[in-house]
């Protein structure tokens, strides 16, 4: 489209048909991911203790090392959870990059506390066997002493190991829906024909794609013009050779016209 002053406005087609969990559109799955993020960075910041109890058999901290991980990194999405959310509402380019990286260093953290946790269920029932000997060599354990002090290491473990895996792939499908929304955004429209004023700026709908149906009709649309296009370009270069062609046709003199100039010659001699 045209604006009133002559400058040519242009904008993204998202491809929304992606969805995260099977139900999420893209776009509505990050705003999800960022404000759950925020509220469990809240959470922290108002009962650290409660709020750890409630994440541990998701993304663990049954050690000093490892609830010192999620305590950073869960804290830290009071910033980067409306980084997300604005990001997705507003489709802003820079902030949905940075919710990303911010999602990426999460799965990394959330991987150390993984590996850190499990060596810890290792020996769970040794802080009932040999309680001096645990303090000693890994420090006083408060959370594993009871867990074995109630003989739950077994069923404790399997608890965190599926709910952990089950909230790992969760997230792994929000971070993806993050990851396709921004290659979205960030996606020159092959559909435009000549960009002026440099590149474009920023994303914007201009027709939802969460139908396929519509999605078809488009890329359709996209090759009638392509096609429309090429054929303005054939007609023009045919009707610019044929003006040429006429154009050296009246230079040069007909037959008749050399006879005529020749008995012209003779007479005059």
């Amino acid at each position: 489209s045209v604006d009133r002053d002559g400058t040519e406005k242009y904008a993204y087609r998202i491809d929304d048909g992606g969805t995260a969990c099977f139900c999420f559109p893209l776009r509505t799955a990050v705003a999800i991911g960022g404000l759950a993020t925020t509220l469990v960075a809240i959470a922290m910041l108002v009962d650290r203790s409660g709020a750890e109890a409630s994440l541990r058999p998701l993304v663990g901290g049954y050690k000093a090392q490892s609830r010192a991980f999620v305590n950073v990194v869960e804290v830290l999405g009071i910033f980067w959870g409306p980084v997300g959310i604005v990001g997705a509402v507003g489709l802003k380019t820079s902030f949905v990059k940075l919710y990303l990286g911010f999602q990426i260093v999460r799965l990394v953290v959330w991987a150390a506390i993984y590996c850190i946790d499990l060596s810890a269920f290792s020996r769970c029932n040794q802080w009932t066997r040999n309680v001096d000997e645990m303090t000693r060599t890994y420090g006083w354990n408060e959370i594993m002493f009871n867990v074995a002090l109630h003989d739950r290491c077994d069923e404790e473990r399997l608890i965190f190991v599926v709910c952990s895996v089950v909230a790992l792939l969760v997230y792994l499908s929000f971070t993806r829906a993050t990851q396709q929304l921004l290659a979205g955004m960030e996606e020159e429209p092959r559909y435009l024909l000549r960009v002026t004023g440099g590149s474009v700026n920023g994303a914007f709908y201009t027709q939802s794609l969460a139908s396929k149906s519509i999605q078809t009709k488009m890329r359709q649309q996209d090759d009638t013009r392509r096609g429309e296009v090429a054929t303005s370009s054939r007609q023009a270069s045919q009707m610019a050779q044929a003006q040429d062609g006429s154009a050296d046709a009246s230079v040069v003199p007909t037959v008749e016209e050399q006879q005529e100039e020749g008995r012209q010659g003779q007479a005059g001699e």
